[in-house]
């Protein structure tokens, strides 16, 4: 037998404040994910790709293990432990919030939610969508370094004076504030 492998991932026991800023955001902004289960898991030693990004959180379905537990599961949430305890109390919104506003109930094909064979609500993760991102930009701000060069690109466009008609002049939205 081979020597033990340490994991990089420990689920955060409740109480948690972690738990508190889900439970917030959801019942300001996500009501459809008011009977939604969320586990949240740190991943400790990160470190960063070969592009030079690091991981700051990530969702996912919760897998059929996780869903049958005790707490039974939707939606798996990981954060960095490092990253988190280094953030502001806005950016770690900003961070729950970008992997909340990536759940959603699953639909059939009336539009009437989805249910398991427990009777559970199904939820599935969208595909990241810049301009589904928008509200969670609008809430935050520039709470992530990476907003601030975001903010700045957008304002070179809106001072070229280039509007998209593809999105429908979604840039004068962003850059009008």
């Amino acid at each position: 037998m081979g020597a033990p492998v340490k994991s990089n991932l420990v689920r955060i026991a409740r109480p948690d404040s972690i738990y508190e800023l889900v439970a917030e955001l959801v019942a300001n902004h996500y009501p459809d994910l008011a009977k939604c289960s969320v586990l949240c898991v740190w991943r400790y030693n990160c470190k960063p790709d070969a592009d030079g990004h690091l991981f700051d959180a990530s969702v996912r379905k919760a897998n059929a293990v996780e869903r049958q537990a005790e707490d039974g599961y939707d939606v798996v949430i990981t954060v960095n432990y490092s990253l988190w305890e280094e953030s502001s109390e806005r950016a770690c919104r900003y961070i729950l919030d970008g992997c909340l506003a990536r759940v959603a109930v699953r639909k059939d094909k009336d539009e009437e939610d989805c249910v398991d064979e427990d009777g559970r609500i199904q939820y599935r993760i969208r595909k990241f969508e810049f301009g589904g991102f928008f509200d969670v930009l609008r809430r935050h701000g520039l709470a992530v370094p990476e907003n601030h060069q975001l903010a700045s690109i957008f304002h070179e466009i809106y001072d070229r004076g280039e509007r998209s008609e593809f999105m429908g002049g979604v840039n004068a939205g962003v850059c009008d504030g």
